[in-house]
């Protein structure tokens, strides 16, 4: 590129002095007519062609040298838009990659998610039915119960807080503010669990107490009401069941 600029300097300054001596001689010849010899007049022909001749030579040099640099200039050009072209491919590509091993990683992730609650809901289901399936003892203070008339007094008990628990139930579709009623409904839940500690063994006590997956999704029932509904809901169930084994 410098040799280039160089040669371009060196053609311009002969253009500019041989476009100096055809004036000088122009000027000369006009100030100085030839008029003394044939052979003064054909020097001075000579010299216009001549410097004629290296003007145009110059001339066309100097254009195809810059049509050459077009040219270079052209291809250089077109090589570094592919080479912009290529590494904006392999930045897509990247990118790509990149976006593709994220979604294969949140999709682990998702997976290991179900799996680990899926493997804590069926733990949870199963120690549920085990403890559903421990027979239990009617038994008030640790003796059997022989009474009928303490069954009876005790399933109209367990009747009576199961129905205020069904009313704090579906009092969660209509209760506003809510807070009001949470404060009923863990009132009822400590109730419950003082009759059944001073009434009854320590299995009815624990299985009220425990809770499970619930499928059942109540209409009307706002969404951050939902976790009180499906509590009440399961301890009157449980509520329920003592009251048929006391029977």
């Amino acid at each position: 590129a410098e040799d280039g600029l160089i040669m371009d300097i060196v053609i311009s300054t002969a253009l500019t002095v041989v476009s100096i001596a055809m004036a000088y001689l122009g000027v000369h010849v006009t100030l100085h007519p030839p008029n003394e010899s044939s052979h003064a007049r054909f020097w001075y022909k000579a010299g216009f062609f001549v410097c004629g001749v290296v003007a145009v030579s110059l001339v066309s040099t100097q254009g195809i040298r810059g049509r050459n640099s077009q040219r270079s200039a052209a291809n250089q050009i077109e090589a570094l838009r592919q080479d912009v072209k290529a590494a904006r491919t392999e930045a897509q590509n990247a990118n790509q990659e990149v976006q593709g091993e994220s979604s294969r990683r949140q999709q682990a992730e998702r997976d290991l998610a179900i799996i680990i609650q899926s493997s804590g809901r069926a733990t949870r289901e199963g120690i549920a039915q085990d403890l559903r399936k421990i027979p239990l003892k009617v038994e008030v203070n640790g003796q059997p119960i022989q009474d009928v008339g303490e069954k009876k007094r005790i399933r109209e008990a367990l009747g009576n807080y199961m129905q205020r628990g069904m009313d704090l139930r579906d009092r969660c579709a209509t209760d506003v503010p809510e807070k009001e009623l949470e404060a009923e409904a863990q009132g009822w839940f400590g109730d419950v669990q003082q009759y059944l500690r001073q009434n009854l063994d320590s299995s009815y006590l624990n299985q009220f107490l425990l809770t499970h997956p619930d499928p059942l999704t109540p209409g009307g029932v706002r969404q951050e009401m939902l976790p009180l509904w499906h509590g009440l809901n399961q301890r009157t169930q449980n509520l329920n069941r003592f009251i048929d084994q006391l029977k």
